[in-house]
């Protein structure tokens, strides 16, 4: 792994690391979110609602084609999760 790409991850789990702390997450090695209703509605409509806006309402705005092709790629193994009663 590069320097970069390690700058970059590093960012990205920074970003989510203050929304999960934000939404009332306090991490635990289970990642379980079944005794924490609210947490897990917060979390659920902070990620939801920014997924709508990006798609339906803003376009992506802002984003580059590059980082649009590592949103399309991330939402696909997304799709895969799902699809594959992961999640």
């Amino acid at each position: 792994m590069t320097a970069t790409r390690e700058m970059t991850t590093g960012k990205i789990l920074g970003y989510f690391d203050a929304i999960l702390k934000k939404c009332g997450y306090v991490h635990d090695p289970s990642y379980n979110l079944s005794d924490k209703p609210e947490v897990a509605r917060l979390l659920g409509k902070a990620f939801f609602d920014y997924m709508v806006a990006s798609n339906y309402d803003c376009d992506w705005e802002g984003y580059s084609e590059l980082e649009l092709q590592g949103v399309s790629a991330m939402m696909r193994d997304f799709q895969t999760a799902v699809e594959n009663g992961l999640i």
